[in-house]
């Protein structure tokens, strides 16, 4: 083999290295930034309400493991997120969401967010489903 070929080798496995490094240290700081924190902004939408669908962000902060949020819906109209307690994966709120009493059971897998919503009042929960925008 020719030196210029293998000089050519070379840097080209060291371009790799560096970019294989490069990437792996990038993805590990975004994984450590939000594995089992939260908070952020959250887009959500509830589909098929008797009262139609709904939609909006929920902002959720985080000051040690307490919780706090506040949705704002489709219309700009804001709504409170008390945080009552976790259980295993599983984030418990009280809220007034769209002016009822209610409860969410907020799912969190990466950047998606999953819920039922229940509802004083009514026999089932509705489902909630969200993404992380920031």
């Amino acid at each position: 083999m020719h030196k210029s070929m293998i000089f050519k080798l070379l840097r080209t496995n060291l371009i790799l290295l560096v970019l294989l490094q490069s990437s792996n240290v990038i993805f590990s700081q975004n994984s450590k930034k939000k594995k089992g924190d939260y908070s952020g902004t959250w887009v959500y939408e509830v589909k098929d309400t008797p009262s139609g669908n709904y939609s909006g962000k929920i902002i959720l902060t985080k000051n040690q493991n307490i919780y706090k949020g506040q949705a704002i819906n489709q219309s700009g109209v804001k709504y409170t997120f008390d945080f009552v307690e976790k259980k295993g994966d599983i984030l418990i709120f009280r809220t007034n969401l769209e002016e009822t009493n209610s409860l969410v059971y907020c799912k969190f897998v990466g950047d998606s967010l999953t819920a039922d919503v229940k509802v004083q009042g009514d026999s089932f929960p509705y489902k909630l489903k969200g993404k992380r925008v920031v």
